[in-house]
């Protein structure tokens, strides 16, 4: 397994930022050509390095020829904060900087696909709906769909304030991000929610209106069972493609 990290400055936000590339290894124990890429998307306050130390990337990355894209969330998680940075926007500049500068990722032809956990599952379904050309498939687990939560946990009151606003704007954007679904026009959806998430009973509901291939579990969800997750989502990618 190679990884390159990529440092670059990013004109959305005016800063420097970074992401991590995996690549596939061939059988023969050399780095080839690609033949797809998959923007990976991190729970909240996560860099991506999770996606490397507890999941089976390595080994779908080689499986699949696909060179996976880690692109960090840590405090913004991947929103046109209300408080702050518009990282959503500078989430959207990566595949323009890959296009530019890492010719060969493959993102033509819908030879891109996206993924992520919690607020990284809300983004990777946000910019496909928004981009149904640029996405071959896209896949939320355990998806973060109510910005209008009770605070708790990572999601203190300040975090969701600079996050999402006021509780009003919270709850606005909420419904414009069910709207947003309601109104997809193409793309192929994946959606993962354990019973015990908890977005469980909005996931159902999203994935109803995108038309989305739904899976469901017992219990609470953690990076196991994201894991396997990501493999039968790249399965039925690639099998859509076929």
């Amino acid at each position: 397994m190679a990884i390159i990290t990529q440092d670059y400055f990013c004109p959305r936000i005016g800063m420097a930022s970074e992401f991590r590339v995996v690549l596939p290894e061939s059988a023969d124990g050399t780095l080839s050509g690609a033949e797809s890429t998959l923007i990976l998307l991190s729970p909240e306050g996560e860099s991506g390095r999770n996606w490397l130390t507890s999941t089976k990337l390595k080994v779908l990355c080689d499986a699949y020829r696909t060179a996976a894209v880690l692109v960090p969330c840590h405090q913004g998680c991947y929103t046109d904060m209300a408080l702050g940075y518009p990282f959503y926007q500078s989430l959207k500049y990566v595949a323009e900087y890959i296009r530019t500068y890492m010719r060969g990722l493959p993102t033509d032809d819908r030879k891109m696909a996206i993924a992520g956990v919690s607020v990284g599952g809300n983004a990777a379904l946000r910019w496909a709906i928004e981009e149904p050309d640029l996405f071959g498939a896209a896949a939320s687990f355990s998806g973060m769909y109510s910005p209008d939560r009770k605070a708790g946990g990572w999601f203190t009151e300040n975090r969701l304030e600079n996050l999402y606003g006021e509780p009003q704007n919270r709850a606005a954007l909420k419904e414009s991000f069910r709207e947003l679904c309601r109104g997809a026009s193409a793309g192929k959806y994946y959606i993962f929610s354990s019973q015990n998430d908890d977005d469980a009973s909005a996931a159902a509901e999203i994935a109803g209106a995108l038309g989305a291939e739904f899976r469901t579990a017992e219990g609470s969800s953690g990076w196991k069972t994201w894991s396997d997750e990501l493999a039968a989502f790249m399965q039925w990618w690639k099998e859509e493609r076929t």
